[in-house]
């Protein structure tokens, strides 16, 4: 436990790490038995999320005007600032245009509770965002799917459709059912206090082994052209760039800090493990190409969201 500890706190350091043996070890070995591991990989990403994610404040009463410009900005600007960047940037790299796209589509993660806590943020308001934001993608990144990309890539609305429920939905409702019966058994104290951290590090283990699947599978497409790698570095820049500086613009003018915070949280922080499992499960092969975009984003998700943290104070004078 004190290991996954460990990596969890500094993931922003290992993912690196995780980056180069993957390419180096894919480069000279035959990787092909990693595909068995995609769907462990991927429960072991998203159902201890699911776990903590408490359901019951969905229901509590929302701030409506929040919750409005939470879903603004998660389905209609983010996803158009997305397309754009991709048309720019990837006007010759589809499968990277529609790893930028899918990264759009799904808002929100573990990550978004964790530092929307740490700076003292609206934590209800952002885990009602949270639950509603990722029911929401469930339904509507399929057709964004295939109403924007459909031009660039076959897209197999009702694959990719049914996909994104089994990705989101079964570990949910697992998740729900896990909670109900360790907080019935323990208490809802005790289980935030002790437990919510315990099971929430397991994720780690998930996305490190997708991670080192990603690149060791595609080492040889990265060996080939290794600057494809830093091609990344911008079009991800802009993208994050606009997710924190229009969120904050709105937190500043419409909310108080804490409101404000939570939307900042949950807008521009992407949950970048359901991505990689909807990349990778929906469109086979060439989802392992659409991955490393996608992976590459864990790094600056994780060091942007820990940078904005810092500065919070000073951006959201009280």
């Amino acid at each position: 436990m004190k290991i996954l500890l460990y990596l969890q706190k500094n993931l922003v350091y290992v993912l690196p790490f995780v980056i180069i043996i993957g390419i180096y070890v894919g480069k000279d070995m035959d990787v092909s038995f990693l595909k068995t591991m995609i769907l462990p990989f991927t429960f072991l990403m998203i159902y201890p999320q699911m776990v903590n994610l408490n359901v019951k404040k969905i229901f509590e009463k929302p701030n409506n005007k929040l919750k409005l410009a939470s879903v603004l900005l998660n389905f209609i600007l983010i996803p158009l600032i997305a397309y754009i960047i991709g048309k720019i940037f990837f006007s010759n790299s589809h499968l990277d245009a529609v790893g930028l796209f899918l990264i759009a589509l799904l808002p929100t993660g573990s990550m978004t509770l964790a530092f929307t806590g740490m700076v003292n943020g609206n934590l209800p308001a952002s885990i009602r965002i949270s639950i509603f934001s990722l029911l929401t993608a469930s339904f509507l990144a399929p057709l964004y799917l295939y109403q924007f990309m459909g031009e660039v890539i076959e897209i197999n609305f009702l694959l990719i459709t049914k996909k994104i429920l089994l990705v989101i939905i079964i570990p949910l409702i697992l998740g729900i059912i896990t909670r109900f019966f360790i907080v019935m058994k323990v208490g809802e104290e005790r289980y935030k206090k002790e437990i919510s951290k315990k099971i929430g590090t397991f994720s780690v283990v998930g996305v490190i082994g997708m991670v080192f699947s990603v690149m060791a599978m595609k080492a040889g497409f990265i060996v080939d052209d290794p600057m494809k790698i830093l091609l990344y570095v911008i079009p991800l820049l802009l993208f994050y760039g606009f997710n924190y500086s229009i969120s904050t613009v709105i937190g500043k003018i419409f909310f108080n800090r804490e409101d404000a915070l939570a939307l900042v949280f949950s807008t521009s922080l992407r949950h970048l493990a359901i991505s990689l499992a909807v990349a990778i499960t929906s469109f086979g092969e060439v989802g392992f190409q659409m991955a490393i975009i996608i992976s590459i984003a864990l790094v600056f998700q994780i060091k942007l969201g820990s940078i904005y943290v810092k500065f919070s104070k000073k951006i959201f004078k009280n």
